[in-house]
């Protein structure tokens, strides 16, 4: 695949993304790659353009063979699918950056014991660049979002991560979808002993997230858009009281 095909099939939601950089050195994406398996980095693989995907890990790393393995659920139904496919597209997010890249057809091997998709290490990779703004992780449940959808209705999800700049929110709905690009008006966040703060957001991207108890659900990352004075320092001493509550 060329550079120019790679990035035309780089279409949201997995890609597209404002302040992406594309990594092409071989030398920083097994240092990335690396990096991850340590860190036991969870990974979701995207069969083509669906919206279907399987959690797994990177267990092994073999750069003189070229070659990258990724644990997976042993009883996971969708390996037929996985197996068959011609594309792949892999999504993590690793030390506050979020790491993109694509694999031809993948094979189902045995390595070290474990069921593993084995593919060739990505000969270039992409990586959102940090925020302006950095996240503050909140515990499930301390924070509150209304998603406001005009015409329709309003969905209450709750918060995984927050800044004065945006929101990262989990979502348990399967029928939501939450398009990169969609902008929602007056939504409401909702955080204990302090009046709502009215907030306009648009959608950047949503991958899944595993939580430790292997419930698997979706995160969508969003950005708040025209901020009024008053509403920044709402959110800012918000952040501060859930600092201390720490």
């Amino acid at each position: 695949m060329s550079k120019e095909q790679a990035r035309s099939a780089a279409k949201p939601p997995i890609f597209g993304e404002e302040g992406q950089q594309l990594v092409e050195a071989q030398e920083e994406i097994i240092e990335l790659l690396n990096a991850m398996m340590l860190s036991s980095t969870p990974c979701a693989a995207y069969v083509e353009e669906g919206d279907q995907f399987l959690v797994c890990s990177i267990v092994g790393l073999e750069p003189a063979q070229g070659q990258l393995y990724l644990r997976y659920d042993a009883e996971t139904p969708m390996l037929e699918r996985l197996t068959a496919s011609k594309s792949l597209c892999y999504v993590a997010s690793h030390e506050d950056a979020k790491v993109q890249f694509l694999s031809p057809q993948p094979q189902s091997v045995t390595f070290r014991a474990y069921p593993a998709l084995r593919i060739p290490i990505p000969k270039m990779l992409w990586r959102l660049q940090r925020r302006e703004h950095p996240r503050q992780n909140v515990e499930r449940g301390q924070v509150r979002i209304v998603l406001n959808f005009a015409g329709v209705g309003s969905v209450e999800t709750e918060a995984a991560d927050i800044s004065v700049g945006g929101i990262g929110i989990i979502h348990y709905h399967p029928q939501l979808r939450l398009e990169p690009g969609l902008v929602l008006e007056d939504c409401e966040i909702r955080i204990a002993e302090q009046a709502p703060i009215k907030v306009k957001m648009r959608i950047q991207h949503s991958t899944p997230i595993q939580f430790p108890d292997g419930e698997i659900v979706k995160r969508s990352g969003c950005q708040f858009l025209d901020l009024e004075p008053a509403t920044a320092k709402a959110l800012a001493a918000g952040l501060n009281k859930l600092k201390n509550a720490r």
